[in-house]
């Protein structure tokens, strides 16, 4: 359960840098690509900050439930696809800048 609880964490860490980090790559001219972010960006970009912060506080508030099975794999398939978004902010932000 421990490691349950420790991904969490880092997917709740990984999702506030993806909102800076995304944020930053908007204000250079960078796209989102999830449709509804997009949207929210531009209703008001911290609105779009704001949303992915509440996201973060969700997960660190999921890793106190006893998800078991079938449920916890969702969050591990989670950090796996934040690992690779990582990887993309770090590959954009160190090459393409």
């Amino acid at each position: 359960m421990k490691l349950y609880k420790w991904i969490c964490y880092l997917l709740a860490v990984f999702n506030v840098a993806d909102a800076f980090l995304t944020f930053r790559l908007l204000e250079r001219g960078g796209r989102e690509l999830n449709p509804i972010m997009r949207l929210l960006y531009h209703f008001h970009p911290l609105a779009f900050l704001g949303v992915k912060l509440l996201f973060s506080m969700l997960v660190i508030l999921l890793s106190f439930l006893p998800l078991r099975g079938k449920y916890s794999i969702f969050v591990y398939l989670a950090f796996g696809v934040y690992l690779l978004l990582m990887g993309w902010h770090i590959y954009i932000l160190a090459f393409l800048s």
